[in-house]
């Protein structure tokens, strides 16, 4: 169920949803979902997992790998830009690489380690 305050506009969302079969669940704790194994046909995430400590992105794997149907589609976008130059016009978007490991990791230490994990960058 949508509480009042998720941020939808549309006071229909919720028949919108349940019309389609769409169970949306924000906030919610994924490491944990509490759903049967094996009964998700979609996953998805857009723009959140930089913003997660990677332990707590393992555990988030291992629950969706547990949810997720053997056919299941599961698609995570991540923004790798760095996020202050959405309002600092003076810094470009990887300004993050800049900083050697000691100071990304007081910076933004969850999106540098990120960044080296998945794109196999050396950590040091």
């Amino acid at each position: 169920m949508i509480e009042p305050d998720a941020g939808f506009e549309r006071p229909d969302m919720q028949l919108f949803l349940d019309e389609r079969g769409i169970d949306y669940r924000a906030p919610a704790d994924a490491r944990a979902t509490g759903l049967p194994g094996g009964s998700i046909d979609a996953i998805t995430s857009t723009n959140t997992l930089e913003h997660i400590p990677p332990d707590e992105i393992r555990a988030i794997y291992r629950e969706l790998r547990r949810i997720a149907a053997p056919d299941a589609v599961i698609s995570f976008q991540i923004d790798y830009q760095d996020h202050y130059s959405y309002f600092d016009p003076s810094i470009g978007v990887y300004n993050f690489l800049a900083f050697d490991d000691e100071t990304a990791a007081k910076v933004a230490p969850v999106f540098v380690k990120l960044y080296n994990v998945y794109t196999g960058a050396p950590a040091g």
